[in-house]
């Protein structure tokens, strides 16, 4: 973590799960560089999320990876069990109907199947964000489509990506992969948690309505700015902060009673029915962290309730520049 970052008590301990993750990730990939077939990264990661989740989340929710079981009378017979990698539950509640091995040996490696009436939650990782891999979880959660009558009323849905990769940043139809004609149920968005542009920030993929006077606008490229490039600066001594166009900040009002910043920019991909964006922040991890909770207790962050919990919060080190020299 660099010097352009400032926070709460603990943000930087609390970051450290996502550097935990990357780390588990790179190693296993180094491990498997020179081989045909490279899959153990991708086992190796889903494992590594799934332990984070399993540590962080209340103990009233249950990870695992595995099945979710419908009432298979109303649904087409047979029925396809297909398996998902991180699912969240109710573990008090939710009996486990049956349990298989697989890879990954450990006791969060092994694929549970979950009645659907006690799954709080899906996500799908991928080790890469293309638009190959943007596709695959579409079609992946788009399954959970079948059984939605069977899930619980809070149920959400989303994508965790490890890194959009340095050549892809100017790829457009990464976001355009996203832009489908049926969506998963209840499905929000995803995160992706590096990019080696600039490692500190972390990206959130989210969808929202499609304004129709940018139907045919273009899919923004690159993907991503580094933070240091993002144009956004705070002016001496007024202390205005003023915003680039293509840019963004978020302003936090603190126990200090003082304002405290995030810049961001966004990349975005109109369709027809909603469009796509692609937010770059340096607080996005725990921004996702919060917002899981709040929506497996029913809270939607999009809507703006106001999350329970509050911790860890990330800000960054605005660039000062003389009020006359903005102006």
């Amino acid at each position: 973590m660099s010097g352009r970052m400032y926070g709460m008590v603990g943000w930087e301990e609390f970051s450290c799960n996502r550097s935990d993750i990357l780390n588990k990730f790179d190693l296993a990939k180094a491990k498997t560089k020179s081989r045909k077939v490279k899959v153990e990264h991708g086992n190796v990661v889903e494992a590594a999320v799934r332990e984070w989740l399993e540590s962080y989340l209340p103990k009233k929710y249950g990870v695992t990876s595995g099945f979710i079981i419908p009432d298979f009378v109303e649904l087409s017979d047979p029925y396809n069990l297909g398996h998902f990698d991180i699912i969240i539950y109710d573990i008090l509640e939710s009996p486990i109907l049956w349990v298989d091995d697989n890879d990954d040996k450990s006791e969060l490696g092994k694929a549970r199947a979950i009645p659907a009436q006690y799954v709080k939650s899906v996500y799908e990782v991928k080790s890469n964000l293309t638009a190959q891999t943007g596709k695959d979880v579409i079609k992946k959660l788009c399954e959970l489509n079948l059984m939605h009558k069977f899930l619980p009323e809070h149920f959400s849905c989303g994508a965790i990506f490890i890194e959009l990769q340095e050549k892809n940043i100017n790829k457009a139809a990464i976001l355009e992969s996203f832009q489908s004609s049926q969506l998963p149920y209840k499905f929000w968005g995803g995160i992706v948690l590096r990019c080696s542009e600039d490692t500190d920030l972390i990206g959130n993929i989210f969808l929202s309505k499609a304004p129709v006077d940018e139907l045919q606008v273009k899919t923004t490229t690159p993907l991503i700015i580094a933070g240091e490039d993002m144009n956004v600066v705070q002016g001496v001594p007024s202390g205005d902060v003023v915003i680039g166009p293509g840019f963004g900040a978020k302003a936090t009002v603190g126990p200090d009673r003082k304002y405290h910043f995030n810049r961001s920019y966004t990349a975005v991909s109109h369709g027809e029915n909603y469009t796509v964006n692609l937010s770059w922040a340096t607080d996005n991890f725990v921004t996702f962290a919060i917002d899981l909770i709040g929506r497996l207790e029913g809270k939607q962050p999009m809507t703006g309730e106001s999350p329970k919990y509050l911790f860890g919060q990330v800000f960054d080190k605005l660039i000062l520049k003389s009020d006359a020299e903005i102006k």
